[in-house]
């Protein structure tokens, strides 16, 4: 599957368009002030590795390998350096790069901005400073928040002083040794921990799961441990908003059983049919 790096983020290219830019609509939302809300479209056919871009919008500034792009979608060849707004930096390339792929790395998943993280052998920051490697901008968010680094082939999780984090629910004050599936929980933000890297249908299916056309006959792959989990919890979360929706139904009619005999409309229709 190819894969676009910027910085010290990986994305892999599934079936479909990727939007890019500094907007809530893009797909990849990366905070530039001088990036559009969309800046630039890529479409992938996530099968053979294969991806053009193109520009989203008239206004926005693209070269490919130092070529400006024009109206036409350019395809894109594996090492391809594409330039946004003339100093952000991507590199387009066919497989995944081996600090994602490598044995002993590991991924933080952002299912609610729907980011991926590799780690790198790099210690990896976690805060709202322009700087972290993954970025939370939530107020209850320190500057830096923790850090991420590694052990031998394991990767720990230290707090910074003062910040309060959750590990699968638990506060955690401390250097903690992270496993396949652990979810970390920042603000309102939770991290994924896997070592694995996310396959292209375990993506697909996870977004599915969020639409509204979820069913059982989407076919779920090689699911991971994060991917198994949130399925679960997106069925529990429909199962009590269908409960909620049924009871606030109820409800009503009880309601409007009691206005109706209060008001003596019950009577007048008896009456009326009698």
């Amino acid at each position: 599957m190819a894969h676009l790096i910027f910085g010290d983020q990986t994305r892999p290219l599934g079936l479909g368009v990727l939007s890019i830019g500094s907007g809530v609509e893009a797909t990849w939302r990366i905070r530039e002030p001088d990036l559009l809300r969309v800046h630039a479209l890529v479409m992938s056919d996530g099968s053979t590795g294969t991806a053009t871009i193109s520009r989203a919008n008239a206004d926005a500034e693209i070269s490919v390998n130092g070529e400006l792009l024009t109206g036409e979608p350019h395809r894109l060849q594996p090492g391809d350096v594409i330039v946004m707004a003339a100093v952000h930096e991507f590199l387009f390339v066919s497989e995944a790069p081996l600090s994602v792929t490598g044995t002993g790395t590991g991924w933080l998943r952002d299912a609610r901005r729907d980011r991926i993280y590799a780690l790198g052998q790099e210690a990896t920051t976690i805060g709202r400073e322009a700087g972290s490697t993954v970025l939370v901008q939530e107020p209850e968010v320190q500057r830096v928040h923790a850090r991420l680094e590694r052990d031998g082939d394991a990767i720990r999780l230290l707090p910074e002083v003062g910040a309060l984090m959750l590990l699968n629910g638990n506060k955690v004050e401390r250097s903690t040794r992270l496993a396949d599936g652990d979810a970390i929980g920042i603000g309102r933000t939770v991290l994924w921990f896997t070592v694995d890297p996310p396959v292209r249908r375990a993506l697909e299916t996870a977004n599915a799961m969020r639409t509204n056309h979820y069913s059982r006959q989407v076919p779920t792959g090689k699911l991971g441990v994060v991917e198994r989990r949130e399925e679960r919890e997106v069925r529990q979360r429909r199962l009590w908003q269908r409960a909620i929706t049924g009871l606030a139904l109820l409800l009503l009619l009880g309601i409007g059983g009691v206005l109706a005999w209060r008001y003596g409309i019950v009577e007048s229709v008896l009456q009326y049919l009698g």
